[in-house]
């Protein structure tokens, strides 16, 4: 095992041993990343992380039901963080995320969203449904449900997977469209958007699948 990979394998055990909390995730990513330096190579990073779409995705594209798989944590692009703390921080962040998420109802194969053609969409969590309308213009898609403000997310569309994503300010506005127990659950959504905040052009995603 060459040092790369000895230095990702701790970091991991630590992270997993203690619960690391945000500041301390910040701070195994960075001292892993400045030990390992020019060491990783980009394979490593690569097959773990998800980029924003930017290929332009339809409507008919969307139309059907989507059943929610995985959180994800979405880059802007490759070169957002370096290889060996990107690899580490996605890793650990989608964890929590997926914890936090959980306490919404978003567990695998618990929750299911629904395009329909005429540009509406619902979505079912823990027996619940919720609906609203949707637009998808390139690679945004918006999402409105009434009442509340409408909210752009990114979408990206790989196969019968389907990803959708936001930046650390709108995780809120998210889950209050398609959530129907967000209003109590805001301190879940302020620990996703603490770890967010951390890392610039880091965004929070959502995979589906067909």
């Amino acid at each position: 095992m060459n040092k790369t990979f000895k230095l990702l394998a701790l970091a991991c055990t630590i992270f997993f041993s203690i619960g690391a909390t945000a500041q301390s995730l910040g701070s195994i990513v960075k001292s892993v990343a400045s030990k390992a330096a020019g060491n990783a190579s980009g394979s490593v990073a690569n097959s773990v992380i998800d980029l924003l779409g930017t290929s332009s995705v339809s409507a008919a594209d969307l139309v059907g039901t989507w059943h929610y798989n995985e959180p994800a944590v979405v880059l802007e692009s490759s070169n957002v963080l370096s290889n060996i703390s990107g690899s580490v921080a996605t890793a650990s962040v989608e964890k929590q995320m997926g914890a936090q998420l959980a306490k919404y109802g978003f567990t695998k194969g618990k929750v299911s969203m629904t395009f329909n053609s005429d540009n509406t969409f619902s979505m079912t969590t823990s027996g619940k449904t919720i609906s609203g309308t949707y637009a998808v213009s390139g690679a945004t898609l918006t999402l409105s449900r009434a009442g509340l403000a409408k909210v752009n997310t990114n979408v990206k569309k790989t196969g019968s997977t389907l990803q959708i994503a936001v930046s650390a300010d709108k995780v809120l506005s998210l889950m209050n469209t398609v959530g129907s127990t967000a209003a109590k659950a805001n301190s879940n959504i302020k620990t996703i958007t603490t770890l967010l905040k951390q890392y610039k052009g880091m965004n929070m995603g959502m995979k589906f699948t067909k």
